[in-house]
């Protein structure tokens, strides 16, 4: 029969999980604002163009002339 598992155990497990979770972030973490800054910019630069094309189709154009 196995062995019972003990409270120390777990804790070890845990311990070893979130130290390779944490050695990951750090490994991440020089390069997270280079991400944001460019994902900011695809967002702002999607907007632009949905706007822009969606004031394209609702523009009405009025021509005036002089008689």
């Amino acid at each position: 029969m196995a062995d019972k598992i003990r409270l120390s155990d777990v804790e070890d497990s845990f311990r070893s999980v979130q130290r390779s979770a944490n050695g990951s972030l750090n490994a991440l973490r020089p390069a997270f604002p280079g991400f944001v800054g460019v994902a900011a910019g695809v967002l702002v630069l999607v907007a632009f163009v949905v706007g822009y094309r969606r004031g394209r189709n609702k523009t009405s154009v009025i021509e005036i002339t002089r008689l």
